[in-house]
């Protein structure tokens, strides 16, 4: 919003000094997903497992992006409207949590 006295008053007035730095606000938003990289060189065997409150395939949506994704022929499946994860034959290789598009991510690695 500016006053009136500022618009009639364009090119006139000096310019405002620039905020101090403590008053500047960046909002970032971490990437949840890092840590799955990091996972991946470790020696420990992980699982993924999906958190169905934050698959997009609870809702009305149909997403298949981690079935498409996963290496392992059968690993994860759709039945239905849940997403199904073979412990058998998951790997733990973390690709589906990292193509997951729900945001924050609907599958985590857990270790076996």
């Amino acid at each position: 919003m500016i006053s009136r006295r500022a618009f009639f008053s364009f090119g006139l007035a000096e310019p405002d000094p620039a905020p101090p730095p403590s008053a500047r606000l960046v909002l970032t938003q971490p990437d949840t997903r890092d840590w799955v990289h990091a996972a991946r060189g470790r020696s420990e065997e992980k699982l993924a497992t999906v958190q169905t409150f934050s698959c997009l395939n609870r809702g009305a949506d149909f997403c298949a992006t981690c079935v498409e994704r996963c290496p392992t022929p059968g690993a994860i499946r759709v039945d239905g409207r849940r997403v199904v994860i073979d412990p058998v034959r998951c790997t733990g290789c973390g690709d589906c949590a990292l193509a997951c598009p729900a945001p924050g991510g609907a599958i985590l690695l857990v270790p076996r």
